[in-house]
Parts: C-alpha cells; structure tokens; sequence
C-alpha cells in the first residue's frame, strides 16, 4: 500500500492485512482490549490494515463499512509513535478506495481523532441502541449492532466523522 520513512525509524510499510498478520494482530490489540481503550471484536485479516517495520507487526487498523458510503475505523492499535496517524491516513486512502464518502470513529480519546481531521458528531450509535435518540441511516445501522454489545449500557464513546475526498478518474 505505501512505504515511509520518520527520523530514527526503520522503513514503515502499511499494506492489507493476511492471515498470517492474525495472531501478530490479536496479540497487539490484547492488552488494550484488557484495559477497555479498545473493544474487543473478531479478528479477520480482511478487514484490517497492518504497519510493519523490519517486517514485524507493530500496529492495526479495522475497517467496518456501516453502509456503502460510510466506513468506521476501528481497532486502531501501535507500538510505536508516529503510527496511529499513519495508519489513519492509510485506512482514509482505502476507504476512498472503496467508494466511501465518509470514515467515522468510536473513541474515548477524541483529542486524537480531531487533530486527524475527524470532527464530533451529534448522535451517537449507542445512545441510538438505548433507546434515548433517534439517528440518520448510517447511525442506526450500527446501532443495530451496538444493541448486542455487552457493554453497552456504560458506552460513552464519542463518534467522530470526517469527510472523505473522492478522486475522480481523470
């Protein structure tokens, strides 16, 4: 997908995940999963972009379409400064790929979602699932799977949106 390099850091490649890049994955994303930074959910390779420096796994990021247009990153996950946002960059890059017009996000750390370019959104998917508000289409599509979350009834995660810049074939 793309190569980069940061001062005093070995070549970064971030590319589709394989198979092969699962339990790499599983174990990065374990201990956030342990703390509750990020919620736990199937690993399939699919539906994730990986970081590798020197080969090795070193961060994660899901890609989960809500519908055609609107795609969630989630399961955002490194080992090393400098990653996260790189990998954001790269799942907004597929997510155009793909034909989507906006790339959302669930978080508890929103401040750093909006240094990315996100910007808060009024209806939150779990307070949709609840029963406290009513949302657009693309909320209440994953609102639907919100509702069979064991943890949603202390969810209290911000959802971000940022638009996405469609390139047109020339």
């Amino acid at each position: 997908m793309s190569q980069l390099r940061f001062p005093g850091v070995p070549l970064v490649e971030v590319r589709a995940a394989t198979d092969a890049d699962v339990p790499a994955i599983r174990a990065l994303m374990a201990p956030h999963i342990a703390s509750g930074a990020v919620l736990p959910r199937a690993v399939v390779a699919a539906d994730f972009l990986v970081a590798c420096v020197q080969g090795r796994v070193e961060g994660c990021v899901a890609l989960t379409p809500w519908t055609d247009e609107v795609i969630e990153l989630g399961s955002l996950v490194s080992a090393r400064s400098g990653l996260g946002r790189l990998l954001v960059e790269a799942a907004c890059e597929a997510a155009v790929a793909r034909g989507c017009q906006q790339i959302v996000a669930l978080t508890g750390v929103a401040d750093f979602f909006l240094r990315c370019g996100f910007e808060p959104q009024g209806t939150a998917p779990w307070a949709v699932a609840r029963g406290m508000v009513a949302g657009p289409p693309a909320v209440a599509a994953k609102a639907r799977k919100c509702a069979a979350c064991p943890l949603l009834a202390g969810c209290a995660q911000t959802l971000l949106a940022r638009p996405l810049k469609i390139r047109l074939a020339a």
